[in-house]
């Protein structure tokens, strides 16, 4: 199956209201990665309950982690990752 261009494999999903617990980087490639397999998981089978475990705000605030450092080449600006 193919999605945006990208291969993934086929799942065996869970139905839905299954609860979904995920680690994402914390900048904006990171979310948009959460984001788009949140939609996708959801198309599939309906709502999910989703819960980031880490990287959170929290994790910055709290532990002090460093955002990702170099730039992003996905956007033309090559914008910094946050």
């Amino acid at each position: 199956m193919r999605n945006a261009g990208h291969e993934r494999d086929q799942l065996n999903l869970s139905p839905a209201g299954q609860h979904v617990a995920y680690f994402g980087d914390w900048n904006i490639a990171g979310s948009q990665i959460g984001d788009n397999t949140r939609r996708v998981l959801e198309r599939e089978v309906g709502a999910l309950k989703w819960e980031r475990l880490a990287v959170t705000a929290w994790h910055i605030e709290t532990e002090g982690l460093p955002p990702k450092p170099g730039t992003d080449r996905r956007y033309a600006d090559g914008r910094p990752q946050r």
